[in-house]
């Protein structure tokens, strides 16, 4: 990994997804292609990382990383909640535990970093630990909160969303865990959701539509 393959990834996310949104109706294109920006919110955060030789800006950078990874159960959530209304719901307290997370990441007095990993892929660590360390309930939650609600994405191309998701999260963690690279190597993969978020846009109708309320 390096900062222009991490930058190069965000920019492609932000341009396809940008072109999705600006000429797509359809819900379901436009829901992966929210998804899509932020999971590669990122890939845009660990490039600064690998520009930046200032102990304090990648400080600063990889506390970031945990809000933005927070950030992606939370938008997820806010989707299905237009389709469903107990995720409504369940939004909301995904609202409460993001807000969480700022307030952890920020007032914790360790020093964050991140750090090249065996495999090139960067660690994310505060003080002596690893990111999600002391935050086994909040990990548990961003997990259950970047799969579950993909179920209430319209049409079929759902369970394609949701085998890539979970593909290649356990392909990162069998292939990383042990180095610490996992979360870094899963989010840098969701990249695969682009073609995906073409392919709704041209395969989808915005018949779609029907039955859901407009997310702007």
């Amino acid at each position: 990994m390096s900062a222009e393959t991490s930058l190069t990834t965000w920019i492609m996310a932000i341009v396809v997804s940008g072109y999705i949104l600006c000429q797509s109706n359809s819900y379901t294109a436009r829901w992966i292609a929210y998804l899509i920006i932020a999971f590669t919110l990122i890939q845009l955060l660990e490039g600064l990382i690998w520009l930046s030789k200032d102990s304090r800006i990648r400080d600063m950078f990889t506390r970031l990383i945990l809000v933005a990874l927070m950030l992606q159960p939370l938008v997820n959530t806010w989707l299905a909640g237009r389709v469903s209304r107990t995720m409504k719901y369940i939004a909301y307290g995904y609202l409460l535990l993001f807000v969480y997370t700022i307030q952890y990441a920020f007032r914790d007095k360790r020093v964050w970093n991140s750090v090249r990993g065996e495999n090139g892929h960067l660690v994310w660590k505060k003080g002596n630990q690893m990111i999600f360390d002391e935050l086994s309930f909040i990990g548990a939650m961003y997990l259950l909160g970047v799969t579950v609600p993909m179920i209430f994405i319209p049409g079929n191309i759902k369970w394609l969303v949701l085998g890539v998701t979970l593909g290649t999260g356990l392909w990162s963690y069998y292939s990383y865990d042990k180095t610490g690279e996992f979360s870094s190597m899963w989010c840098l993969s969701a990249a695969l959701l682009v073609p995906i978020s073409l392919l709704a846009t041209f395969k989808m109708s915005s018949s779609d539509m029907s039955n859901v309320r407009s997310i702007l």
